[in-house]
């Protein structure tokens, strides 16, 4: 089992507060506790953090922790807490383990071998990628294979098809799905997509573009028989125009006899 170290100093005050000023000092806050153990608020260097846990096993790795000088103490991370923008470390949470006790930890597992599926056209979907298990903490595996080489078409395997190591116990059930193989997806059922997602960028170019004749007419035939008051009501204010014009044309007369 991979192992590290790391170094932490004693954390004074909680809160935000605290926590604020210690990640402006260039540390992060963690918290240590344990089964019958009180737990302790301590600082650590985000950089040695990073270092310790960068093993193959990851998260998973054994850490001898040292704290202000004290006997050095075996731990796991249990929490770390990442900011999503700048992706510095917040806040750590250590689990002292006991070594002769049963932990719970999270392994990935790792496809093997190609599906006979696959090269039928198949599709490999890996449902889970991690497992939750039970062993000693120097028995926590790197990592858990299947194999999928023997998987058909519809075929799928599951955690009970997972080789475990000796003391290690899987704490899903046996039946859960690991990876499967899926059919291909038939033309038939992709060629209707296809016309959509072509005809859906071709509107907007079509805004602002000046339509054929026949278009146009079709449009207007189609429009209802709403609009074609609308389109006459010009026509029928057109006589009163005319008929106001010969009633000017009469008083012109009127006004020279005057003269």
């Amino acid at each position: 089992m991979i192992r590290s170290s790391l170094t932490a100093k004693l954390r004074q005050g909680r809160g935000k507060q605290f926590a604020r000023r210690v990640r402006n000092q260039g540390m992060i806050p963690a918290v240590l506790y344990g089964p019958g153990k009180e737990s302790r608020n301590l600082e650590v260097n985000p950089k040695d953090l990073t270092r310790a846990i960068s093993t193959k096993a990851g998260e998973n790795t054994l850490i001898d922790l040292t704290v202000e000088g004290e006997a050095a103490r075996v731990v796991l991370l249990r929490e770390l807490q990442v900011d999503t923008i700048s992706r510095e470390y917040l806040h750590a949470d250590l689990y002292e383990v006991p070594m002769d006790k049963k932990v719970k930890v999270l392994v990935p597992i790792a496809v093997r071998g190609e599906a006979l599926g696959v090269k039928e056209g198949g599709i490999l979907d890996q449902i889970i990628r991690e497992i939750e298990v039970s062993c000693l903490p120097t028995e926590i595996p790197e990592q858990l294979e299947v194999d999928v080489s023997a998987l058909k078409i519809g075929g799928a395997a599951h955690a009970k098809d997972i080789p475990l190591p000796p003391g290690v116990e899987i704490m899903v059930d046996a039946d859960q799905t690991v990876a499967m193989v899926a059919a291909p997806r038939k033309e038939e059922e992709l060629a209707p997509a296809v016309p959509a997602a072509e005809a859906a960028p071709e509107e907007p170019e079509r805004i602002g573009e000046k339509k054929p004749e026949g278009e146009e007419g079709e449009e207007k035939a189609e429009s209802g028989k709403e609009k074609a008051p609308k389109e006459k009501a010009p026509k029928e204010k057109a006589p009163k125009e005319k008929g106001e014009a010969p009633k000017e044309k009469e008083k012109k007369p009127k006004e020279r006899d005057k003269k």
